[in-house]
């Protein structure tokens, strides 16, 4: 793994990411990975994390932690179908995905499994950190919150209205 992040990207827009294990061996049997997130967006626009379908997922585990987006020139970014927190040889060391210091307007979902993180499945933290959408993921197996609204503007939110939910039996 890395000292820092898997993959950066910083000021840069319109990028795709796709297809990648980010923080695990090519079996995902074992922990190689980086010791910040596996992916950071720092003030980018438009990016795509995974996608809706299988070919597109990223697998990311083993990290500092799974996917975060920061910055007040981040937006529009959306993270979709990927596999974050894969197995227990992967466990993520902080938040799943964590969008904070003024990232807006980004979408979470549809189709993420967002599972082993060390603390939430999803952070959204900030004042300015607003518009950001969470929809139709799996989120569970996390040691906090499955999803965690913090320093907001209305205050800490401490716990989520959910719209519809779906067991397996």
């Amino acid at each position: 793994g890395n000292a820092t992040q898997g993959i950066l990207i910083t000021n840069a827009d319109h990028t795709l990411i796709r297809g990648n294990i980010i923080g695990l061996d090519i079996r995902e049997r074992a922990n190689i990975g980086n010791n910040a997130y596996g992916i950071s967006i720092e003030n980018g626009v438009g990016s795509v994390i995974g996608g809706e379908e299988e070919i597109y997922r990223n697998i990311i585990s083993g990290n500092g932690g799974g996917i975060e987006v920061f910055g007040p020139g981040s937006f529009g970014n959306v993270i979709a179908g990927n596999t974050i927190g894969a197995n227990e040889f992967g466990y993520n060391g902080s938040n799943g995905v964590f969008i904070h210091d003024g990232a807006s307007e980004n979408i979470i979902g549809p189709g993420n499994i967002i599972t082993y993180s060390a603390q939430h499945g999803i952070q959204i933290d900030g004042l300015d950190t607003v518009q950001n959408v969470i929809t139709a993921n799996s989120i569970y197996l996390n040691n906090a919150d499955a999803i965690a609204i913090t320093d907001a503007e209305n205050g800490d939110i401490p716990g989520v209205d959910l719209i519809s939910v779906t067991t397996r039996s």
